[in-house]
């Protein structure tokens, strides 16, 4: 016992040491992204929040306090950075603490009660089970993290959606934080899902688990749970590939087709009217400018007056392909052109207006699969339950009812045609077993009663009687063979032997034991003149070879019949009744001496008794098969 609470100190040591490394490792990683910085709040392409990670890893690994820990600083650390940017930013809602402490706080407990629920759902604590949790964790997270934030967006910065204020700056301002949130949903699903599987699975990799002792219920959910968010995530993927390649595509071309048809009307009218004038904004945020020898020549009205073409940060203008600029902490897409005058005119358009119908869509798709996978998962669930589960469970049943001996039992499972013919097969292996039994029975009750036939015919007749005395017997088994016996014999010098025995145990080894010790006592009463000396050469003999260590009690007596003599040794027997005159008296081993059984030990001695019997005297030998016999109410008949 002490070896055992040494052992599971010793794991819960080693459990907790394992904990708490984890939990200092997550700490300095949260501290460092604190003082760093790193992905917190960016505009830039692309758009990412590593801060996730170790706040997914901390509710999967360590629990709901430790992973609110890390969100608080999370939390914190937006606020700080938001509190630095300029006073226009769209990012600067997140100084207040409902913004940045709030949706990080609550998707981290929302997203711990979803890994609760699916590891009693799942209820399997194998490795990929813990894994498949832990990803499942991590979407969730990551999920609830930008839902949350948009809805407290909506309800604490309405004008960010354009709710408020003047309609192109505010339709300017929802598209950018649209990006933002789209491009974070995305960037960060995949990378802190990559991570936490990793680290869960270096985390769990040397759990030992008897996988045998998983139900099926609990594996199907596991593998619909795995195969539906391996699907939403390669939607999702899919989908954000395809829409930002062919949104990129139709990007470049619009700003071709509009720098051709703004090349053709300088060639018509820069001698009439001015730059200025000739150039037009496209799109809603789109601008057009033409530069010469890394100088702003002219812009469209819509760009900021403070603009230069160095702050525009462009490394290379490209004529062939697109290229990019960055102003106003935004990536913009740009496309250059010649004009015949030498100069160069260049179209640019900002990304997030780009990918305005990418960000709707994959928002759109991430709460669509949402909803669908929670609806495949529940008539999954139930359908294997109804079809699979509950049909397993009547087949366990069934085999249960005939491995206890209810070979009468019948399968009918007809709900498909796998469960029918396994229903079936098992039927006619439980006929087939039925008939064999039977066959087995048939055979054994035929040897039975032969052996009861044999063993009967070696026992004297049941009556036997002489002008001066009289023999009954009777013995009922309690199966065809027995080891109870009685016998009686003639001996030299005008006696006769009286015998009673019960061997231990029944069936057959006690009918060949009872053979055995039966043969032994006959034989040697028919040499010896004392019952005492009988019974001792007898013990001998039955102890050789015992290797069933098998005993017999037996209760012998020689009677002279000239004399009315008794002369009678015990060993180990229920003593006799003697009825004498009015008077009824057992020979028990107060008054008459006893020895122990025989095969027991070899060294017993036994000793000799004697009483008178008379004219109407009556000695009645009998086994514990009357005395521990059991009336209508389960009592037992007893000596009384």
């Amino acid at each position: 016992m002490n070896v055992k609470i040494a052992q599971i100190l010793e794991k819960f040591k080693h459990l907790n040491r394992k904990k708490m490394i984890v939990f200092a490792a997550l700490l300095a990683v949260s501290l460092l992204f604190a003082f760093t910085g790193w992905g917190i709040i960016a505009t830039t392409d692309p758009s990412l929040t590593l801060f996730l990670v170790p706040v997914a890893l901390g509710i999967v690994l360590l629990g709901l306090w430790q992973g609110l820990l890390f969100a608080l600083i999370f939390g914190l650390t937006s606020m700080w950075m938001a509190f630095g940017l300029a006073p226009e930013s769209p990012e600067r809602v997140f100084c207040t603490p409902w913004m940045s402490l709030l949706p990080r706080l609550m998707a981290t407990f929302f997203a711990w009660i979803v890994i609760v629920i699916f590891r009693r759902a799942i209820d399997d604590t194998t490795q990929s089970a813990k894994i498949i949790i832990g990803g499942l964790g991590a979407v969730t997270l990551v999920f609830l993290n930008g839902l949350l934030v948009m809805l407290t967006l909506m309800v604490f910065a309405p004008n960010t959606f354009g709710f408020d204020g003047e309609a192109d700056t505010l339709l300017e301002q929802s598209e950018v934080i649209t990006d933002f949130i789209s491009k974070n949903l995305f960037y960060e699903m995949v990378i802190t899902t990559a991570v936490v599987i990793v680290v869960t699975w270096l985390y769990h990799r040397s759990d030992k688990v008897d996988e045998s002792l998983i139900s099926m219920n609990r594996t199907l959910r596991k593998w619909i749970t795995l195969a539906l968010v391996g699907m939403a995530m390669c939607i999702l993927i899919g989908s954000y590939a395809i829409n930002t390649h062919f949104e990129d595509e139709n990007a470049e071309e619009t700003i071709s087709m509009v720098l051709k048809n703004l090349a053709r009307d300088f060639e018509d009218l820069s001698h009439k009217i001015t730059y200025q004038e000739i150039l037009y904004k496209f799109g809603h945020h789109g601008h057009t400018l033409i530069v010469q020898n890394e100088t702003l020549i002219a812009a469209d009205m819509t760009m900021p007056k403070d603009v230069s073409y160095q702050s525009l940060r462009i490394d290379s203008i490209d004529y062939q392909n697109t290229f990019l600029a960055h102003l106003d902490d935004k990536v913009w897409l740009c496309c250059a052109t010649r004009l015949s005058n030498g100069m160069t005119l260049i179209g640019m358009l900002p990304k997030y207006e780009i990918h305005v119908e990418r960000n709707r869509t994959i928002i759109e798709i991430l709460i669509g699969l949402l909803i669908l996978c929670t609806i495949i998962y529940i008539q999954i669930n139930y359908i294997i339950r109804k079809s699979v589960i509950h049909n397993l469970s009547l087949v366990r049943k069934g085999l249960h009812d005939i491995r206890s001996g209810q070979l009468e039992t019948r399968l009918a499972i007809h709900s498909n045609r796998e469960f029918t013919q396994i229903s079936d097969d098992i039927n006619d292996t439980v006929q087939s077993l039925q008939d064999a039994q039977n066959e087995v029975k048939r055979r054994i009750q035929r040897d039975m009663d032969l052996a009861h036939h044999i063993q009967m015919s070696t026992l004297p007749p049941v009556t036997k009687q002489q002008p001066e005395w009289q023999i009954a017997a009777s013995m009922l088994p309690a199966r065809e063979v027995g080891g109870d016996f009685y016998d009686y014999f003639e001996l030299p010098h005008n006696r006769i032997g009286l015998v009673i025995a019960d061997v231990s145990g029944k069936g057959f080894p006690a009918a060949m034991f009872m053979m055995r010790a039966k043969t032994v006592i006959k034989n040697d009463s028919l040499r010896c003149d004392s019952p005492a000396e009988v019974l001792a050469l007898a013990n001998k003999t039955l102890c050789e070879n015992n290797e069933a260590e098998m005993f017999v009690t037996l209760w012998l007596g020689f009677v002279d019949l000239k004399s009315g003599q008794l002369t009678f040794a015990n060993a180990g027997h229920n003593p006799p009744l003697w009825a004498h005159g009015d008077e009824i008296e057992y020979l028990d081993f107060k008054h008459y001496k006893r020895g122990l059984m025989l095969g027991a030990m070899d060294t017993v001695r036994y000793h000799d008794n004697i009483i008178q019997l008379s004219q109407g005297d009556q000695l009645v030998l009998y086994t514990d098969g009357i005395t521990e016999a059991n009336n209508p109410g389960m009592e037992l008949f007893g000596e009384q």
